[in-house]
């Protein structure tokens, strides 16, 4: 049955056996998937494996590692001078940490 593999995968990665058949029946998910699959063929993907950097750019194919590692440079030179990094002033006060600490 193919799936057994998919739920010892989803297991892998913390997933109940539940969790991955509600995930494998639910129409929600069903959804989703043909969404993504359409937005995917609007963007132009025929086959796998097709990556898309930062919705500009397009890897499609068996790439060489050293050609999706240009795009992916190229693509985050571009997105860090598009945003740039943001120094906040901070007014500092009484405050809770994360773990119920408070000052």
């Amino acid at each position: 049955m193919i799936r057994q593999p998919l739920i010892e995968l989803g297991k892998e990665i913390g997933l109940t056996e539940t969790e991955v058949n509600t995930a494998l029946t639910d129409s929600l998910y069903a959804q989703k998937v043909e969404s993504d699959s359409r937005e995917a063929q609007t963007l132009g993907a025929k086959g796998v494996p097709f990556f898309v950097v930062n919705r500009k750019y397009a890897i499609a194919g068996a790439q060489q590692s050293n050609d999706i590692l240009q795009t992916l440079e190229r693509s985050f030179s571009e997105w860090q001078k598009e945003n740039p990094q943001t120094t906040l002033e901070t007014i500092q006060g009484k405050s809770c940490s994360t773990d119920g600490e408070c000052n």
